[in-house]
Formats: C-alpha cells, sequence, structure tokens
C-alpha cells in the first residue's frame, strides 16, 4: 500500500515506483555521460585536472592543463570566420 497512512504517516513507494525512479536515473546516467562525451577537449581536460586536483589535495593537475592549454592556444593559428587560416601576433600570456 503506498501513499497516506492513519495518522498521517507514509508507506514507502511500491517497488513498480522505485523501479520507475532506477530506470529514470539510469536514463540520466546514459545522457550525462553522452553529453560528457560530447564536452570540448579543453573542458575534459579542465574537469580531470580539477577531480585529480580535488583528490591529491594539490592544485599541480590544474596548473598542468592551463599550461598546455595556453601553449596550444599559442601555437595554433588563428582562423577567421570564412576558415581561412591567418597568423596574428597573440600578445604574450
Amino acid at each position: 500500500m503506498t501513499g497516506a497512512l492513519a495518522g498521517g504517516a507514509y508507506a514507502s513507494p511500491g517497488p513498480e515506483r522505485r523501479d520507475l525512479a532506477w530506470s529514470g536515473a539510469l536514463r540520466g546516467n546514459r545522457a550525462a555521460s553522452a553529453d560528457r562525451s560530447r564536452r570540448p577537449a579543453c573542458e575534459q581536460d579542465w574537469v580531470r585536472a580539477l577531480d585529480d586536483a580535488r583528490h591529491s589535495y594539490s592544485l599541480a593537475p590544474v596548473n598542468d592543463v592551463v599550461r598546455a592549454w595556453r601553449a596550444r592556444l599559442a601555437s595554433a593559428p588563428a582562423v577567421d570566420a570564412v576558415g581561412r587560416e591567418k597568423r596574428v601576433q597573440r600578445p604574450a600570456l
């Protein structure tokens, strides 16, 4: 029996409701993992570095990612709206 009982107490949801909640959680996990795979590489690296930093209590992984992505951006050619590459002098970071 689900719902309100005498005295204002509530019974736990029945097995069919728990199964629905569980399947909804699985769908949510699948959607979240699909979103994770579509993230840009820099965001994936950043999230991984933050997680590593959280576990190691060190900001070294975060600093490594920032340093690596600064180097990548500094060495990448600039691209205009049409898609042709052009070299632009970038200021030093």
